[in-house]
């Protein structure tokens, strides 16, 4: 199988103002997706993981989500965001320009990601370009594109996944290890 390929000079990340912004704040894990706001794609399970991740980190760190995309999944997922009680922690951007998705990449610690349908998930592809790690779902095609525990977690359930955030956002030095080697080792892709 060859994936598809992406332009890595693209999707490099400019930290904000010039400088690394050091992934895993000390009050905040930044996460981020960009994806097609349709059923498939899994957002309102998306959803409940988050929330599940920010309830267990309670009191060490404010999870915020930054949702890129726009369909017609939008609206159930802003009500269940609301209905858990993490609308404040969720941004919806709808459709963003690649300028505009690298300058979120640069502000954000992770990627994530719940879709099962995923054969070549070129999203989480240019975010792992652009320094990011992803938490995604094994079974995916995510297994096949990205190594387990040193570019990404990958995790086989929605459960294993929230497990995966909640793990980055207590281990803030795995974060650090992870986002160094994506910033420093091109993928290999396509």
């Amino acid at each position: 199988m060859l994936p598809n390929g992406i332009d890595l000079a693209e999707w490099a990340a400019d930290p904000v103002g010039g400088a690394p912004v050091p992934p895993g704040s000390p009050d905040e894990l930044r996460l981020v997706l960009v994806l097609r706001l349709q059923a498939r794609k899994r957002g309102i399970p998306l959803i409940r993981v988050v929330a599940g991740a920010a309830a267990r980190l309670r009191g060490i760190r404010h999870v915020r989500l930054t949702v890129i995309g726009d369909g017609p999944e939008r609206r159930a997922m802003e009500a269940e965001a609301r209905r858990l009680g993490i609308a404040e922690a969720v941004e919806f951007t709808g459709y963003l320009e690649r300028p505009a998705i690298r300058e979120r990449f640069a502000r954000a610690d992770a990627f994530v990601l719940v879709s099962v349908l995923e054969s070549f998930g070129i999203a989480a592809l240019e975010a792992r370009a652009a320094g990011l790690p992803v938490v995604a779902r094994s079974e995916s095609g995510m297994g096949e594109l990205l190594e387990n525990g040193r570019e990404a977690l990958l995790a086989p359930s929605d459960a294993a996944v929230t497990d995966a955030l909640v793990r980055l956002g207590q281990d803030p030095a795995l974060l650090r290890a992870i986002a160094h080697h994506n910033r420093a080792v091109p993928p290999s892709i396509g």
